[in-house]
């Protein structure tokens, strides 16, 4: 069980789409389509969290930086 956890964390999306492509599909067409929206899907999460950490970055330093003038604009 625990070895079968450690490789659903460290499978990616590609893999997983690929895996049930093959496996199910046994198309390459499909195989291709679950690639690019796999593809497409985990580039934007990817996008969105690195944005998101950037921002909680900047708010902390801006925070720690200038404590009157973080949250509260008085």
């Amino acid at each position: 069980r625990i070895k079968i956890e450690i490789i659903l964390s460290n499978a990616s999306a590609l893999d997983f789409s690929l895996f049930f492509g093959v496996y199910l599909h046994k198309n390459l067409n499909e195989v291709l389509i679950s690639l690019i929206i796999s593809s497409i899907y985990s580039f934007f999460y990817y996008y969105i969290m690195y944005i998101l950490l950037l921002h909680f970055i900047s708010l902390l330093h801006y925070t720690t930086r200038c404590p009157g003038r973080g949250v509260s604009k008085d």
